[in-house]
């Protein structure tokens, strides 16, 4: 029996099989664009991840793929994905690193829960409503982009606490926020309804089995947040356990068995399990890693660390890799 997990990140979509003790027997990864059509956006097509789920399932061997009997999902946070009725998006996907709503945080006064950026749902959504009006008209959901994905496989459409209430849209706890909702003019319609991160939201639907080399009829997990499955996937459980990442941002992750109190700069969010954790994030991370990597023309990430790691320290020259905007 094994078990395939799915990544959606910002810049690649990662797989990894794994067998019924957890240990992983097969990987691999297919990689896409971040489109900046105007100063400040940031989007990707959604057929994007399709072609890439597609072309990394093709890397991973058949034997280990017909033996998968659930999929569970991780996705980047906090953007979203505007469909009609089945699921069908609408546009591209909005997505975490973009800026053109930073003036429409207004409504969004502090003292805030939890800080509140310009390329969450919430702000991105309300400048959808304002500057696209009629493709909102025809809007039926607004999904995150892991229970889009899960939706194109022939999942249910619905969303877990932890992505939830990383939209600027919904309580710390994850439920949605219906008179802030109302406030911004969204439909209370468009948001999903909330399923655990470890609860079945439907199974593989023939048509996506065989563009993947999968059994038609495999179940479907409703996943979570890349933050905190990463968290859970690194064996943090007991409060206080802490964890960094560097993705294409950066994270500071502290588990809390309870809802944290609110701090300023600070992310209360709840987590893959029935727990929380506190946050510390910064949006240019391996963003700006590989940004300068290109223009120092650097074909190695070895060789790129080894020359800075030997370089003599400089008091004159800065970077301050505020390539898309900061929290």
């Amino acid at each position: 029996m094994r078990f395939l997990g799915i990544d959606l990140g910002t810049a690649s979509l990662k797989l990894a099989i794994v067998d019924a003790q957890g240990h992983e027997v097969a990987s691999s990864s297919a990689a896409y664009a971040v489109s900046t059509a105007h100063p400040g956006w940031a989007e990707t097509s959604v057929g994007d991840w399709w072609s890439a789920l597609v072309a990394a399932a093709a890397r991973l061997p058949a034997g280990e793929r017909e033996a998968v009997r659930g999929i569970g999902f991780s996705g980047q946070m906090h953007g979203v994905v505007l469909t009609d009725e089945r699921g069908r998006a609408l546009r591209s996907a909005m997505l975490w690193p973009d800026t053109r709503a930073r003036d429409l945080l207004g409504a969004w006064p502090p003292p805030q829960r939890n800080p509140v950026a310009p390329g969450m749902a919430g702000p991105l959504l309300r400048w959808v409503a304002l500057n696209e009006p009629e493709l909102a008209a025809r809007a039926r959901w607004a999904l995150q982009p892991k229970d889009w994905l899960r939706t194109r496989l022939g999942g249910e459409i619905t969303t877990d606490p932890s992505d939830a209430c990383a939209t600027a849209l919904a309580e710390p706890s994850g439920l949605w926020d219906d008179a802030l909702i109302a406030k911004l003019g969204l439909p209370r319609e468009w948001f999903a309804p909330l399923s655990p991160s470890y609860a079945v939201a439907g199974t593989l639907s023939a048509d996506a089995a065989a563009a993947l080399g999968l059994r038609a009829g495999v179940v479907l997990a409703v996943g979570a947040g890349d933050t905190p499955c990463a968290a859970l996937g690194s064996g943090l459980s007991g409060d206080g356990d802490a964890l960094l990442t560097t993705g294409t941002g950066g994270q500071i992750v502290v588990m809390s068995a309870c809802a944290p109190a609110p701090a300023e700069g600070l992310h209360a969010y709840r987590a893959a399990t029935d727990a929380w954790y506190r946050m510390a994030a910064m949006q240019n991370v391996g963003v700006a890693l590989e940004s300068v990597r290109g223009w120092l023309a650097f074909d190695a990430w070895p060789r790129a660390y080894e020359d800075a790691f030997a370089a003599h320290p400089s008091e004159r020259v800065t970077f301050l890799p505020y390539l898309s905007g900061e929290r």
